[in-house]
């Protein structure tokens, strides 16, 4: 029908037909562009994840739920959620797979260091509301230096050690 009344009456409907034409001429490119720029998009997006999967150097480590560690030769069993609380620390560093790790002979995750002092800082990540409690200056000290090492910072305490009296930075 509407060639019938081009063909008839004109101009009016020519117009009509080409404004038409027109606007689903621009849909069209809007389409397109949006299709694009979605493409793209989710180009970007699989090329990161393949950036990332490619960063995985052990992705075992990376999925374990609980993970076992031999400390200065002492064994410790944990959860990952326990030693990843703190980000940018040593120990989320460690079971993130994407640096290589040291392991003793059963496949544990090797951690040269002093297990005492471990143990002082295992602790505090199990149950954050309660500070360290060092015996003495020297342990306070020596705990201080062991977060430093590992990256935990015992907030919201500040490393203020009521018994072994030491601020983080010097005795009190």
């Amino acid at each position: 029908t509407a060639w019938r009344e081009v063909e008839m009456g004109g101009e009016a409907p020519r117009r009509k037909i080409n404004e038409e034409r027109g606007k689903l001429d621009q849909e069209k490119e809007q389409q397109r562009r949006k299709h694009l720029l979605e493409r793209e998009k989710f180009r970007q997006e699989y090329e990161a994840f393949e950036v990332e999967r490619r960063r995985i150097v052990d992705s075992n480590i990376a999925a374990e739920t609980m993970v076992d560690l031999n400390v200065g030769g002492v064994i410790f069993e944990t959860s990952r959620h326990t030693l990843i609380q703190q980000s940018g620390s040593y120990l989320e560093a460690l079971l993130s797979g994407r640096h290589p790790v040291s392991r003793d002979r059963q496949g544990r995750i090797f951690i040269d260091r002093d297990s005492e002092l471990f143990r002082v800082v295992l602790n505090f990540l199990r149950n954050p509301a309660v500070p360290p409690t060092p015996r003495d200056d020297s342990e306070s000290v020596s705990v201080c230096k062991e977060a430093e090492f590992y990256g935990i910072r015992f907030f919201p305490f500040s490393l203020v050690f009521a018994v072994g009296g030491h601020n983080g930075v010097e005795h009190l």
